[in-house]
């Protein structure tokens, strides 16, 4: 990415996807109460999601060095946008959960091949910033988009979804003329039969081996356990002011868009300095455990006002969190030849992270409503364990060097 209107513009479509793909969440628990179904549905449709994005990742990480980032943007952004408008006309839970299982294998195609397009296409010296900035505009825009979302909600359910549908597609196709090509040559040449060995999800996390070990598997265990945390944290906070305060969705949106602001100054400003100015393989670990006091907080909140507070505490430093855990993983993928393969096992682990945050979540709140709160603190404290232990053996790796 070294064209400054070519950078810009991929940040700017970038900024709008992350947008449009959080227009449906505020209005969900509408969705789900309107059609009087249980309340478990809030995780089991997220979690639905999250299991075909979790199989599918390594595969659209494979399948992106064949037809390059571009091409896979705009294929996953179509397939996205096709699954919003299934949920957006469901009746029933089995109409939800499919538009959700349709949704979730092409929703991780988008994350990796966008976050595979800043890694292979950016000068070494500028990948950090631009890593810091991807994920700036992935908290923030996302955050801002329950903001618009919740809005559009106040009209109707319906309005959400339709217009998440027409920005998503409309970002597949900017997307594709926007970025430059990007695929491995050599990768171009594969024969029918091996690409159709690619294109077995299942293939494709048996490529894992070239690269995991240890250390990978610590780093990795970083990744999945915060976002078990965040995501079980993400699905009950939205479900739980519905169900327990009778919050509308605009009030979703209206945290989240300041949540938005914060994650915009802190990421802009202290995530760039830890980067610049500190190891940020130890530096994550006290923002994690951070993340994990914000949720105890939480729990033992004595009123609606200083609830809310403490979320928006929560949600600023896992934010801050992001940028320095992707860095950190480019990092090491950096120099390997399989950064596209590795971006995807790192978006799996963030998916099958979600599949259990939000189905556990939803399945807890059948016991009391703040006992997802509790199983959230403990992902964060998961992840705040395993960075502990890939410092170590970072601090290993260097000694040994």
């Amino acid at each position: 990415m070294k064209n400054p209107i070519r950078v810009l513009s991929f940040f700017a479509v970038n900024a709008l996807f992350n947008l449009a793909s959080c227009f449906a969440h505020p209005v969900t628990p509408t969705v789900i109460q309107d059609l009087a179904l249980p309340d478990y549905m809030f995780g089991l449709a997220l979690a639905v999601m999250m299991t075909t994005m979790f199989l599918f990742s390594p595969f659209w990480g494979k399948i992106n060095t064949i037809i390059a980032s571009r091409a896979t943007l705009l294929i996953c952004c179509a397939g996205y946008a096709a699954g919003q408008m299934l949920f957006g006309l469901a009746t029933g839970m089995a109409g939800i959960l499919f538009a959700r299982l349709l949704a979730g294998i092409f929703t991780g195609g988008v994350f990796i091949a966008s976050l595979a397009y800043v890694v292979n296409t950016s000068p070494a010296e500028s990948r950090g910033r631009y890593l810091t900035i991807y994920a700036t505009i992935q908290g923030v825009f996302n955050a801002f988009g329950y903001f618009v979302g919740g809005m559009l909600g106040e009209l109707g359910t319906w309005y959400a979804f339709l217009a998440q549908a027409i920005c998503l597609l409309a970002c597949g196709i900017a997307f594709f003329f926007c970025c430059v090509p990007d695929a491995d040559p050599a990768a171009g040449h594969t024969k029918p039969g091996a690409l159709l060995r690619e294109c077995n999800p299942f293939a494709a996390f048996a490529a894992g081996r070239t690269f995991l070990n240890a250390a990978w598997f610590k780093l990795l265990g970083v990744c999945c356990f915060s976002y078990v945390g965040y995501n079980a944290f993400e699905q009950v906070f939205n479900y739980y002011i519905k169900d327990q305060f009778g919050l509308s969705s605009s009030y979703n949106g209206t945290i989240k868009f300041a949540v938005g602001a914060i994650s915009l100054i802190a990421n802009s400003t202290l995530c760039i300095w830890l980067m610049k100015k500190t190891d940020i393989r130890r530096t994550i670990i006290p923002i994690l455990i951070l993340s994990s006091l914000a949720i105890a907080g939480v729990i033992f909140a004595p009123n609606v006002a200083l609830f809310m507070g403490i979320a928006v505490v929560f949600y600023a430093c896992y934010f801050v969190s992001v940028p320095l855990s992707q860095n950190i993983v480019a990092g090491r993928a950096e120099g390997s030849g399989n950064s596209s393969l590795i971006m995807g096992f790192y978006q799996a682990v963030r998916a099958i992270g979600g599949v259990v945050g939000a189905l556990l979540a939803g399945m807890l709140y059948g016991f009391a409503p703040k006992v997802p709160f509790v199983f959230a603190c403990v992902g964060l404290a998961l992840s705040v364990l395993c960075g502990i232990l890939y410092y170590i053996d970072c601090r290993a790796e260097s000694a040994v060097r």
